[in-house]
């Protein structure tokens, strides 16, 4: 599938989680997965966003959250990414910290996260249904204007 979905919102946004966490809902449904495959994607993408929220940016600073889904052979793919500095001076940062991130990487079939000094990226790859269950249900591309007029 040659289709790439991506969205964006500012940080400061209130509730700019669920735009993003409605997206991955919509996708995976549409894709066939299954209510408890679309339960771990919704979380996954909302520990992902959730955590640009509240340690990419300082609290004054506006910033953008970047989500890309497409299909990427037999996986879904969802990449957040942003364009801050992560966890440092003026951040909230606690024990707690990093909670968020291991639920995605057991709840995930495979994750990685990527930290640069131009921002970070955290990719998540959910295995298809299989294709024979599949049938019927809808494509990315088709759904995509669909999706995209739900974000909105």
């Amino acid at each position: 599938m040659a289709t790439t979905l991506q969205a964006t919102a500012d940080v400061r946004e209130d509730d700019c989680v669920r735009p993003f966490r409605d997206v991955a809902e919509t996708v995976a449904r549409d894709l066939g997965f299954s209510d408890k495959q679309v339960s771990a994607v919704k979380l996954c993408v909302s520990e992902a966003v959730t955590n640009v929220v509240r340690h990419a940016y300082p609290e004054t600073e506006h910033g953008d959250v970047v989500m890309s889904v497409r299909e990427v052979g037999d996986e879904l793919e969802i990449v957040v990414t942003d364009h801050g500095h992560g966890t440092g001076p003026g951040r909230e940062h606690s024990e707690n910290s990093g909670f968020g991130l291991a639920v995605v990487s057991r709840m995930a079939s495979r994750c990685t996260f990527t930290a640069t000094s131009e921002g970070t990226a955290v990719e998540m790859f959910f295995l298809l249904p299989r294709r024979t269950a599949r049938a019927g249900a809808g494509s990315l591309g088709e759904d995509e204007q669909r999706v995209r007029e739900g974000f909105a």
